[in-house]
């Protein structure tokens, strides 16, 4: 009897391996609007901190809740008070700190880089900071600066310059022995390697070792996995550990409900997957308990809302949780400092260069600057002549949409005369068009180049930088040089999603990127 019972499993296991799994039925939305209206009853007054609503405050945000007058107001107003009360700075140890407010800020479009004239992006600047608290510092400031693909902020002393290629190189440098991470110990633990992965996910495209490490990563979380189809933690099986692995999988595109290394067989050859187990901790009024025989708690709630908000979106085909295109930006409410150049750059993350800079002139005078707006051509000539102190060349360009008495047209004219700029195929510069990230990148090349610093780079390193990106293909056959010289020396950052050539440029990276070419060597 015990051998048929055996191949009976066996073969129950292959089957489940090769045949799609016939998923429980759950409307993801209705799951969440119920615990939506759990949440808006239990936490009526959210603030500042992680027991006091602001987990909560992100979840509901990004199930696009039916928020009550003056929910999300009153919440910020507590959170800028608290800022200011510590001066800008949350804590000395523990960057988890700036990383929990930025993501729960940028979810319901506020901008964290301006919060009481407090920028809360800057400390992540530094690596030291961000990895005093072990592996969690770097897998959340990653999961922060990229919820809104945040520039790296400049850090005054080069040495702790954080990038996110170090905070990558960090993770996988913990990376446990046969995969997965762990705040301690070497064994895999299921929460710390489903963040670690939902941290890593945008770069698995474009780096082969981040790739191999977040499939050793879901192979190990499938090899935790238990009959139940839930997971343990420290000795107890509970709805963290579930949630956590809901949220990293549908970041990756994995469904958690189908996908049979994460659906498991208990003796009775009863399929459960990790959904099925997450789904046995709910409570009939949306809330959810820690432990199966425990009573409601906050914080397994409060995940519990992430998880089923993660599982909504990837059912609706919408971007993951921690992936906030969709969040339209609102303005935070800011007294002006009558000593600035500018009257909108107050906390902006770039405001001291901006103001040490003037802009470089790109504002043409005016005294709103617009930190956020794309930059022009137009203004990136005028941008890239005043910095770099250019004088007129000997070459003769003119172009026809470019009349003398426009503003910027003395700078087109000289970065036209020393071959910085070529104008369209048409013959017209396009001067109030956007600029593209490649043509950026080509002027500053070309600049670089007259001051003896931009050097040619040869062709198969021109392929093995680009190659790096999971969209260097996409880069223009005439800027494919010009943008490897870019990246190679740092004048411009790639980001999450790869190079992005035919991207805008804000004005405020704008400076930045100026600066750092007025920098180069």
């Amino acid at each position: 009897m015990k051998r048929f019972v055996s191949v009976f499993l066996a073969l129950v296991l292959l089957l489940g391996v090769i045949t799609p799994v016939q998923a429980a039925s759950y409307n993801f939305g209705a799951e969440a609007k119920k615990t939506e209206s759990y949440l808006l009853q239990k936490v009526p007054n959210p603030g500042f901190g992680t027991l006091v609503g602001e987990w909560t405050v992100l979840s509901l945000a990004r199930n696009e809740a039916n928020f009550p007058a003056n929910y999300l107001e009153n919440y910020y107003q507590k959170v800028e008070s608290v800022v200011k009360e510590k001066q800008g700075v949350l804590h000395r140890a523990k960057y988890t700190e700036y990383s929990r407010v930025i993501v729960a800020l940028n979810a319901i479009g506020k901008d964290p880089r301006n919060v009481g004239g407090h920028d809360l992006v800057a400390p992540l600047s530094s690596f030291s900071g961000v990895i005093k608290q072990g592996i969690n510092g770097p897998i959340w400031a990653l999961i922060a600066l990229d919820t809104k693909n945040y520039e790296m902020p400049k850090n005054s002393n080069s040495q702790d310059q954080n990038s996110r290629e170090r905070m990558v190189d960090e993770i996988l440098r913990r990376e446990v022995s046969g995969g997965g991470w762990n705040l301690v110990g070497d064994k895999a633990d299921p929460d710390i390697t489903a963040m670690a992965l939902y941290a890593l996910a945008p770069y698995q495209n474009s780096n082969e070792k981040v790739k191999t490490a977040v499939d050793r990563g879901v192979q190990a979380l499938s090899d935790l996995q238990l009959s139940t189809g839930g997971y343990h933690t420290m000795g107890d099986e509970n709805l963290e550990s579930s949630a956590q692995v809901i949220i990293a999988l549908t970041t990756l595109g994995i469904n958690p409900q189908t996908d049979t290394r994460f659906v498991k067989y208990d003796g009775n050859g009863k399929a459960h997957s990790v959904v099925d187990a997450f789904m046995t901790y709910r409570n009939s009024d949306g809330s959810f308990r820690h432990i199966m025989n425990g009573t409601t708690d906050g914080m397994s709630t409060d995940q519990g809302m992430e998880a089923l908000v993660a599982l909504k979106r990837f059912q609706e085909g919408k971007a993951p949780l921690f992936q906030y295109k969709d969040v339209i930006a609102k303005p935070n409410p800011q007294p002006v400092n009558p000593n600035l150049a500018f009257t909108d750059i107050q906390g902006n993350w770039a405001e001291t260069i901006i103001q040490n800079t003037k802009g470089f002139g790109i504002a043409n005078q005016s005294k709103e600057f617009k930190p956020f707006q794309a930059i022009t051509r137009g203004e990136f000539a005028v941008g890239l002549v005043n910095g770099l102190k250019l004088q007129k060349g000997s070459k003769h360009l003119s172009f026809p949409d470019v009349n003398g008495g426009d503003w910027y047209a003395g700078q087109v004219q000289i970065a036209a005369s020393l071959g910085i700029i070529n104008g369209r195929d048409d013959g017209k510069f396009d001067p109030n068009a956007n600029i593209q990230r490649e043509e950026a990148m080509a002027m500053i090349h070309r600049t670089l180049k007259l001051q003896g610093k931009g050097q040619t780079i040869q062709l198969s390193e021109v392929s093995n930088l680009l190659n790096q990106f999971k969209d260097g293909g996409s880069v223009s056959p005439w800027a494919r040089e010009n943008v490897a010289f870019s990246i190679k020396n740092k004048l411009i950052q790639g980001r999450p999603e790869g190079i992005v050539p035919k991207d805008t440029i804000r004005r405020a990276e704008a400076v930045q990127i100026i600066l750092t070419t007025q920098e180069a060597k």
